[in-house]
C-alpha cells in the first residue's frame, strides 16, 4: 500500500487486513447509459472478480458532496456500509472539483463491503 495513503486510511476499522482487502476506485458512466442498468451490473462483475482473487472485503470513498448524494446512496444499495468520514479527502490531489474547484475540499466516506458475508 502506497506510504501517502496509509494516513488517510482508517485500517484498524477494517473487517479483514489489508492484504484481503481491494480498493473499490470508481465507476462513471456515460449520462447516456445512465439509469439502464450498467452501473449494478458493472461493479456486480468487479465484485465477482474480486472475490475470484481472495479478496474478503472492499473498501472505497463516497463522495458526500456528489449531486443527491448518488455516490453514497449507489453504494448503500450495493450493499457498502460506512466506516468512517473523512474532511477534505481529496485535498492532497491536483483536481478540478466540480463542487468547489481546486484544491477540492469535499468529504469522502469511507466504506466496507464484505465479501465473506456473500
Amino acid at each position: 500500500m502506497k506510504e501517502k495513503f496509509k494516513n488517510r486510511l482508517y485500517i484498524e476499522k477494517w473487517p479483514h487486513s489489508p492484504d484481503k482487502t481491494a480498493y473499490f476506485q470508481s465507476l462513471f458512466l456515460h449520462p447516456s447509459i445512465q439509469g439502464q442498468g450498467w452501473g449494478p451490473k458493472l461493479s456486480e462483475k468487479c465484485i465477482d472478480v474480486l472475490k475470484k482473487l481472495g479478496a474478503k472485503s472492499i473498501i472505497c470513498h463516497s463522495w458526500v458532496q456528489s449531486p443527491g448524494n448518488s455516490s453514497l446512496k449507489y453504494l448503500n444499495k450495493m450493499g457498502f456500509l460506512s466506516i468512517q468520514e473523512h474532511l477534505k479527502y481529496w485535498s492532497h490531489i491536483d483536481y478540478d472539483c466540480p463542487v468547489c474547484g481546486n484544491p477540492c475540499s469535499c468529504t469522502a466516506l469511507e466504506m466496507v463491503y464484505h465479501l465473506s458475508d456473500k
